[in-house]
């Protein structure tokens, strides 16, 4: 199975005092001792989400341990690169403008967000594992925020 993950998920599990660490590293060994996945080659991420896991990481556990996190990361998972400007546009006119708050005229997800779903699509990957809650509304996604979901994978 190819699951994508989020940022959210990715600092989390790299540092012990996220408040999700020990969610998601109940739901990365589930996912070792079910099989599921092999290691970090199962993983999906892109360019944009290993950007915003570094600069959160290097803000709370400094650039020396960061370059560290990010090489096990970058090396292992498979990275997508976002094509500037076709995937960006494609984000903001089929997840971004089509979601606007009536009121607000603001989107319900990020950029980052709207183009990790547009690779979603793009790879065929319907698992996200991620803690921010709004990926929980999004058709044809299945958002993984705890190791109890796996289990109606298994």
């Amino acid at each position: 199975m190819f699951f994508f993950a989020d940022a959210c998920f990715l600092v989390a599990l790299h540092y012990d005092k996220d408040n999700n660490h020990g969610e998601a590293c109940e739901i990365w060994n589930e996912l070792l001792e079910n099989k599921m996945i092999v290691g970090y080659d199962n993983l999906y991420t892109t360019d944009y989400i290993i950007t915003e896991v570094f600069h959160i990481l290097q803000n709370k556990i400094g650039f020396t341990e960061t370059v560290e996190h990010y090489s096990a990361i970058s090396n292992n998972c498979n990275v997508v690169k976002v094509l500037y400007p076709e995937t960006v546009q494609k984000a903001i006119d089929l997840k971004m403008r089509p979601f606007c708050n009536r009121k607000t005229k603001k989107p319900e997800i990020g950029l980052v967000d709207a183009t990790s779903l547009i690779m979603m699509e793009e790879y065929k990957l319907n698992y996200m594992i991620s803690f921010d809650g709004h990926f929980k509304n999004i058709p044809l996604v299945f958002a993984i925020c705890n190791a109890q979901q796996l289990k109606k994978l298994i």
